[in-house]
């Protein structure tokens, strides 16, 4: 007696292809969201914390970029007047006219500013580069920015508040040269370094404020 075998079901070449692309569709699919999500994510830790100087000339600092058929697209705006350099959340500017500290001083709380601390080599190339492109002969010239000892001998503040802890001394400096110089005077020497200086003496300045 003869028992019939049965035959293996077996899957259409067409099926499994089919499976194929599904598959692939659905991998494509989970890592553009994932791309995108880690993306936002890096440039939420931009906005969020200062760790890390974002230094641009530009109004806006932008990501593009291109997933397949996606494009992600974020912006980070600096909000400095027409004018100000950006810098690090915070806005610069210069101003040629040459007044005392305290005079330049309530110059910038005019303009809803102080003269500019400094706390990074970074910040300070940034004001040495607004200052050439922003005198009529785009030179180094020394100008103000916020930092005295005023109230006590070596005892250096901002007159903004912020902690005193960079600085860029030329060699010698401070020196209080006859007793009297009790403000930071920069791009003096040939080191366009720091110098004290006479706080009534007639300079240009920087004022610096929070971007908007």
């Amino acid at each position: 007696m003869l028992i019939p075998v049965k035959k293996r079901s077996s899957v259409a070449p067409q099926e499994v292809t089919l499976v194929i692309i599904i598959v692939n569709i659905c991998i494509i699919s989970t890592v553009r969201m994932l791309t995108a999500t880690l993306l936002f994510c890096a440039m939420m830790g931009l906005t969020i914390t200062n760790g890390n100087p974002i230094n641009t000339p530009a109004k806006e600092l932008s990501l593009n970029t291109t997933l397949g058929k996606f494009t992600v697209s974020i912006s980070i705006s600096t909000n400095c007047p027409s004018g100000w350099t950006p810098f690090n959340g915070h806005c610069l500017y210069f101003v040629s006219s040459e007044l005392s500290w305290a005079k330049s001083q309530q110059n910038c709380q005019s303009m809803n500013a102080n003269l500019a601390s400094v706390h990074s080599i970074e910040e300070y190339h940034t004001i040495q580069r607004m200052i050439r492109q922003n005198n009529l002969f785009s030179r180094d010239v020394k100008a103000w920015i916020g930092g005295s000892d005023c109230q006590e001998e070596n005892a250096w503040f901002w007159i903004d508040g912020t902690p005193f802890l960079f600085t860029n001394w030329c060699d010698r400096e401070p020196d209080n040269r006859y007793s009297k110089q009790h403000c930071i005077q920069i791009n003096y020497g040939d080191g366009k370094c720091w110098s004290d200086a006479d706080c009534s003496s007639l300079r240009p300045s920087v004022c610096a404020k929070t971007a908007s």
